[in-house]
């Protein structure tokens, strides 16, 4: 599985992130590339502490306590080890443009 503390993979991904242009096309979802950068940055920024989540109101924390104990009991089974597709969408037009 790829991680950002290997070297060779930090390099790649900054170089990746540095080629993304405004008009670059999107190969996963449906973001644009300022809505995916936002995205992944807000992600690090919770890792870091910098930004803090908001605590759920009170039906949605309890779902998300008892669902965190039922999937740290069946992590090992539920995961998936290969990557995500791309979606469905995209595969259909390179289906079509073929």
């Amino acid at each position: 599985m790829k991680d950002l503390f290997d070297p060779i993979l930090v390099e790649d991904t900054k170089q990746r992130i540095l080629r993304l242009r405004l008009e670059s096309e999107r190969q996963w979802g449906s973001m644009a590339v300022a809505q995916t950068l936002a995205h992944c940055t807000s992600g690090i920024e919770m890792a870091m502490g910098v930004i803090h989540a908001k605590r759920a109101p009170f039906p949605a924390n309890l779902i998300a306590r008892l669902s965190s104990r039922w999937s740290s009991a069946t992590t090992g089974r539920c995961v998936a080890t290969r990557p995500h597709r791309r979606s469905c969408s995209q595969r259909a037009q390179q289906t079509v443009n073929s």
